[in-house]
């Protein structure tokens, strides 16, 4: 589970992971894939002034491959 902020803009900062997946290859790739999103352009229309801030749950399914 990870702490998102988005900026007024739709800019995601302040990433941390919140609950470990116990896994720290999983947990800095979750964290590693929203940095890589880097905004949520679309967000603007309904973000309010200050921003928002949620938590995130990050589900991983592990299959053979």
């Amino acid at each position: 589970e990870l702490l998102v902020h988005l900026d007024h803009d739709g800019r995601l900062h302040a990433l941390r992971v919140v609950q470990s997946s116990g896994y720290p290859l999983l947990d800095e790739d979750a964290l590693l894939t929203l940095r890589r999103i880097g905004s949520l352009p679309r967000a603007r229309a309904w973000l309010p002034e200050r921003g928002y801030a949620t938590t995130l749950p990050v589900i991983y399914k592990l299959t053979e491959g």
